[in-house]
């Protein structure tokens, strides 16, 4: 809507500790918030128990309504004050989503937030549709030159499966190609799939 982030985040602060707007004019109190945003977006501001529909004033207000009305959160650069305001997470699960992020090298499925302790199947239902993936931000690694112990401490790369690639490596020399992989003993069709996507060969 043309708000600034830092506005936005004032905002946010300013109900997260109890604030509230009980008319439009409330805005105009929040530090920095610009009369003229005020004046383009009073004609859209509504109060919970509204029922009055307002129709857009015009073509590129609508579009723009659209727009953030499917605006979706990139999990892999979203902040921990971002996660936080999804429903369901809060502070706790907002730090573990990114703490297992760092170890992972980033998401690669939405499915692997389901892997985070204390994120319930409902709540993982609920903040699904709000999160998106961008893939091309994933950290891989280089599977014919990185040592065991970097390797490990990758999620997916737990014992056996660490030393028995590197095992594997030094006996048969580098991969070639990603099949190569599934020569390790240990490599299983599943184990395959998760850990593909972080590597570099």
């Amino acid at each position: 809507m043309g708000v600034p982030e830092k506005n936005i985040r004032t905002i946010l602060k300013y109900r997260s500790k109890g604030g509230k707007f009980f008319k439009k004019e409330d805005l105009k109190m929040i530090y920095g918030f610009r009369e003229s945003d005020f004046n383009r977006l009073e004609p859209y501001i509504q109060f919970a128990g509204q029922s009055q529909v307002i129709k857009p004033a015009s073509e590129s207000m609508e579009k723009e309504v659209v727009v953030m009305k499917r605006a979706l959160l990139e999990v892999n650069a979203a902040d921990s004050a971002q996660l936080d305001l999804l429903r369901g997470v809060g502070p706790v699960l907002s730090s573990r989503i990114i703490k297992y992020r760092n170890k992972l090298g980033g998401f690669v499925s939405l499915e692997q937030l389901q892997e985070i302790y204390g994120l319930s199947p409902e709540s993982f239902d609920i903040i699904k549709d709000q999160l998106t993936i961008d893939e091309s931000a994933v950290h891989k690694l280089s599977i014919n030159f990185i040592s065991i112990n970097d390797l490990k401490m990758h999620p997916y790369f737990r014992y056996p499966i660490a030393t028995m690639i590197i095992n594997y490596r030094d006996q048969h020399g580098h991969f070639q190609q990603p099949e190569d992989l599934k020569n390790v003993e240990v490599i299983t069709d599943s184990i395959y799939k998760k850990i593909i996507p972080y590597l570099l060969f």
